[in-house]
């Protein structure tokens, strides 16, 4: 830090080299997925292009995340889920790990249910047969927790860190650890 408390030039260079580079990495990835579509018409024929998980603000039989949990569990199975994405898997104090307690479900079990097949509705029956069966306001409040998950919550600081570590710590409209992931897979502002 400055004198006056600013930020000394090491400081704010490794700020614009960061963000700098998960801008190209942002911008990379949607050329990348806008020339597939001109070339071949159709998203689903992109092939090597990184591979990410639903929003944390799609639903599935009204519940949010859910079935984010469910993509990473997929694509990491076929080797496709990037491997920052790796650590939180089903972890207790990850978004994972709280709806599955939420569902009283165990991770490893419904790893083994979702390479079994089918599609997320029928795996969510499978949780709520296996688990427990939410009601209306067990997924308003889920789908209201998860919305916020990060913002003045326990998870504040990991939100702070993923930030600072993207270069973007001075982006305000970035409160929530939804909100970040949907700017770090290029999304934002698509919910």
């Amino acid at each position: 830090m400055g004198p006056l408390g600013e930020p000394s030039l090491p400081d704010l260079c490794e700020r614009v080299e960061n963000r700098f580079l998960w801008a190209i990495r942002i911008m990379i990835r949607s050329r990348i997925r806008n020339l597939v579509l001109e070339w071949s018409g159709s998203v689903a024929n992109i092939g090597a292009m990184p591979s990410y998980p639903k929003s944390t603000a799609d639903e599935v039989g009204g519940m949010r995340y859910f079935g984010r949990m469910i993509d990473k569990i997929r694509l990491h199975s076929r080797g496709e889920l990037p491997g920052e994405y790796h650590p939180n898997l089903g972890i207790p104090r990850s978004a994972d790990g709280i709806c599955l307690n939420f569902l009283r479900v165990n991770y490893d079990d419904l790893k083994k249910r979702v390479l079994e097949g089918g599609t997320d509705e029928e795996i969510l029956e499978w949780c709520y047969e296996k688990g427990r069966r939410l009601n209306q306001g067990d997924l308003t409040v889920w789908n209201e927790f998860i919305r916020k998950f990060g913002w003045n919550d326990f998870a504040t600081s990991i939100l702070e860190r993923n930030k600072q570590a993207a270069g973007v710590t001075d982006r305000d409209d970035l409160q929530t650890i939804g909100e970040f992931m949907d700017w770090e897979e290029g999304r934002f502002g698509e919910n």
